[in-house]
């Protein structure tokens, strides 16, 4: 990881996140994103679950951005293995406060449509609360077989997912 203060500069730091749970296969580990809550952060990172070979998304937390993290839950947050797995978490805090995830299903890896998905996120950013809903999925061929790297902005009172 490097930080840099001016955008031309930087400084290399230690491994965000060095201790990897059980759970996950290492060197497959990738596609973080880390959300600010009131008690520090919470990163959001896919790796390789290796009883199933899929991907799925984890959540580990620290005190500083810069980490180090650490996955205290020892299980995958998102991991729909029917769906060929999920990558690509993304959070999004709303104008009132509400934390949501956005990830995609890994369909591509298996021949089943890929899917993006929504949740809210609990107040600490560690669990997922409500419905999981369905955004899109692929159904035009010009697509390919897949879509990914969902971002919810919110712009003038609308919401857009990229």
């Amino acid at each position: 990881m490097i930080r840099s203060v001016s955008g031309v500069q930087g400084q290399q730091l230690d491994d965000g996140f060095p201790v990897l749970p059980a759970w996950v296969e290492p060197g497959y580990t990738w596609a973080p994103s880390v959300l600010a809550v009131e008690d520090g952060y919470v990163l959001y990172y896919t790796a390789r679950h290796g009883a199933s070979g899929r991907q799925c998304i984890g959540v580990a937390v620290a005190d500083r951005p810069e980490g180090p993290f650490v996955d205290e839950v020892g299980a995958p947050l998102i991991c729909p293995l029917s769906l060929g797995g999920a990558i690509d978490a993304s959070p999004f805090v709303d104008t009132d406060g509400t934390a949501y995830l956005y990830w995609k299903s890994d369909g591509n890896c298996c021949g089943i449509t890929t899917e993006l998905f929504g949740s809210r996120l609990s107040e600490d950013g560690e669990r997922l609360e409500g419905p999981t809903v369905s955004l899109a999925h692929t159904s035009e061929g010009w697509e390919g077989p897949l879509i990914e790297g969902p971002s919810m902005v919110e712009a003038d009172g609308r919401y857009v997912l990229f």
